[in-house]
Protein backbone atom coordinates (compact mmCIF):
# COMPACT_ATOMS: atom_id res chain seq x y z
CA UNK A 1 0.00 0.00 0.00
CA UNK A 2 1.49 3.22 -1.64
CA UNK A 3 0.55 6.57 -0.68
CA UNK A 4 -2.21 8.45 -1.66
CA UNK A 5 -1.70 9.62 -4.85
CA UNK A 6 -1.22 14.30 -4.02
CA UNK A 7 -3.47 15.13 -6.60
CA UNK A 8 -6.58 13.25 -4.54
CA UNK A 9 -5.34 14.89 -1.23
CA UNK A 10 -8.14 15.97 1.39
CA UNK A 11 -8.88 17.69 4.35
CA UNK A 12 -11.90 17.82 6.14
CA UNK A 13 -12.29 18.68 9.55
CA UNK A 14 -15.31 20.08 11.99
CA UNK A 15 -14.96 22.66 14.47
CA UNK A 16 -17.34 24.15 17.25
CA UNK A 17 -19.08 27.70 16.60
CA UNK A 18 -16.44 29.44 19.20
CA UNK A 19 -13.67 31.90 18.53
CA UNK A 20 -10.96 30.30 20.35
CA UNK A 21 -11.22 27.53 17.44
CA UNK A 22 -10.75 29.86 14.52
CA UNK A 23 -6.70 30.15 14.80
CA UNK A 24 -6.78 26.12 15.04
CA UNK A 25 -8.70 25.78 12.17
CA UNK A 26 -6.83 28.59 10.06
CA UNK A 27 -3.94 26.93 10.88
CA UNK A 28 -5.12 23.62 9.85
CA UNK A 29 -5.57 24.75 6.15
CA UNK A 30 -2.69 26.32 5.85
CA UNK A 31 -0.63 23.06 7.23
CA UNK A 32 -2.65 21.43 4.75
CA UNK A 33 -2.05 23.75 1.74
CA UNK A 34 1.68 23.34 2.98
CA UNK A 35 1.68 19.69 2.37
CA UNK A 36 -0.11 20.05 -0.75
CA UNK A 37 3.60 21.97 -1.73
CA UNK A 38 1.99 25.80 -2.33
CA UNK A 39 4.12 28.45 -2.29
CA UNK A 40 4.88 31.11 1.01
CA UNK A 41 2.55 33.88 -1.06
CA UNK A 42 -0.39 31.34 -1.72
CA UNK A 43 -0.55 30.11 1.99
CA UNK A 44 -0.27 33.68 3.01
CA UNK A 45 -3.26 34.20 1.18
CA UNK A 46 -4.78 30.72 1.91
CA UNK A 47 -4.18 31.65 5.54
CA UNK A 48 -5.75 35.45 4.76
CA UNK A 49 -9.16 34.49 3.03
CA UNK A 50 -9.81 31.48 4.99
CA UNK A 51 -9.22 33.00 8.64
CA UNK A 52 -11.81 35.92 7.63
CA UNK A 53 -14.20 32.90 6.45
CA UNK A 54 -14.08 31.10 9.04
CA UNK A 55 -14.69 34.02 11.47
CA UNK A 56 -17.29 34.68 9.65
CA UNK A 57 -18.86 31.22 9.84
CA UNK A 58 -18.79 31.65 13.65
CA UNK A 59 -19.99 34.98 14.00
CA UNK A 60 -22.46 35.04 11.65
CA UNK A 61 -23.27 31.54 11.04
CA UNK A 62 -23.34 30.61 14.93
CA UNK A 63 -25.28 27.55 15.60
CA UNK A 64 -23.97 26.11 18.47
CA UNK A 65 -25.13 22.32 18.24
CA UNK A 66 -23.82 22.35 14.34
CA UNK A 67 -20.29 24.64 14.55
CA UNK A 68 -18.80 24.86 10.83
CA UNK A 69 -17.22 22.49 8.41
CA UNK A 70 -13.66 23.51 6.78
CA UNK A 71 -12.71 20.73 3.56
CA UNK A 72 -10.27 21.84 1.62
CA UNK A 73 -8.93 19.89 -1.81
CA UNK A 74 -5.59 19.94 -3.58
CA UNK A 75 -6.15 21.42 -7.11
CA UNK A 76 -2.99 20.22 -9.99
CA UNK A 77 -2.02 23.88 -9.52
CA UNK A 78 -3.38 25.18 -6.55
CA UNK A 79 -6.29 24.58 -3.56
CA UNK A 80 -9.83 25.23 -2.84
CA UNK A 81 -11.10 25.61 0.45
CA UNK A 82 -14.78 25.65 1.54
CA UNK A 83 -16.40 26.95 4.81
CA UNK A 84 -19.54 25.31 5.36
CA UNK A 85 -21.98 27.35 8.44
CA UNK A 86 -25.39 26.96 9.54
CA UNK A 87 -26.99 29.75 10.52
CA UNK A 88 -29.42 32.16 8.60
CA UNK A 89 -27.02 33.04 5.61
CA UNK A 90 -26.92 36.22 3.61
CA UNK A 91 -27.47 37.63 0.28
CA UNK A 92 -23.98 39.39 -0.71
CA UNK A 93 -25.11 42.47 -2.55
CA UNK A 94 -27.06 43.70 0.23
CA UNK A 95 -24.22 43.11 2.67
CA UNK A 96 -21.65 45.50 0.93
CA UNK A 97 -24.66 47.95 -0.34
CA UNK A 98 -25.25 48.19 3.44
CA UNK A 99 -21.73 48.69 4.88
CA UNK A 100 -21.38 52.78 5.61
CA UNK A 101 -17.91 54.27 4.65
CA UNK A 102 -15.18 53.78 6.53
CA UNK A 103 -16.75 51.45 8.73
CA UNK A 104 -13.74 49.79 11.14
CA UNK A 105 -15.63 46.23 10.05
CA UNK A 106 -16.95 44.45 7.48
CA UNK A 107 -14.11 43.94 5.06
CA UNK A 108 -13.78 40.47 4.99
CA UNK A 109 -15.16 39.60 1.90
CA UNK A 110 -12.81 42.03 0.79
CA UNK A 111 -10.16 40.47 1.63
CA UNK A 112 -11.17 37.02 0.35
CA UNK A 113 -11.52 38.08 -2.93
CA UNK A 114 -8.39 40.41 -2.84
CA UNK A 115 -6.51 37.60 -1.46
CA UNK A 116 -7.70 34.68 -3.80
CA UNK A 117 -8.42 34.17 -7.20
CA UNK A 118 -11.90 33.06 -7.19
CA UNK A 119 -14.25 33.70 -4.05
CA UNK A 120 -17.95 31.97 -4.19
CA UNK A 121 -20.77 31.87 -2.09
CA UNK A 122 -23.94 29.24 -1.86
CA UNK A 123 -26.27 27.71 -0.10
CA UNK A 124 -27.40 31.84 0.52
CA UNK A 125 -24.13 32.57 1.97
CA UNK A 126 -23.78 29.46 3.94
CA UNK A 127 -20.99 28.04 2.04
CA UNK A 128 -17.66 29.79 0.58
CA UNK A 129 -15.68 28.27 -1.31
CA UNK A 130 -11.70 29.67 -1.78
CA UNK A 131 -10.03 28.87 -5.24
CA UNK A 132 -6.04 29.86 -5.22
CA UNK A 133 -3.67 29.07 -8.01
CA UNK A 134 -0.03 28.79 -7.36
CA UNK A 135 2.25 31.02 -9.02
CA UNK A 136 5.04 30.17 -7.38
CA UNK A 137 8.43 29.74 -8.94
CA UNK A 138 9.31 26.28 -8.37
CA UNK A 139 12.51 25.78 -8.14
CA UNK A 140 14.47 22.59 -10.20
CA UNK A 141 18.00 21.64 -9.54
CA UNK A 142 19.57 19.35 -11.95
CA UNK A 143 22.51 17.82 -11.30
CA UNK A 144 25.26 17.06 -14.24
CA UNK A 145 27.10 13.84 -13.99
CA UNK A 146 30.77 14.48 -14.94
CA UNK A 147 32.11 12.64 -18.47
CA UNK A 148 33.70 9.94 -18.26
CA UNK A 149 36.53 9.47 -21.35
Amino acid sequence: MGCPDPNEWEYSRWYPCHSGFAPIARRGIRDFARLCGLGERALIGIESAAGEAINNAIEHGHHPEKGIQVRARRLANGLVVEIQDYGVGFKAKLREASRPALAPRGYGIRIMTGSMDLVEFSDAGRCVRLTVYDRSPKSTSITLAPRSG
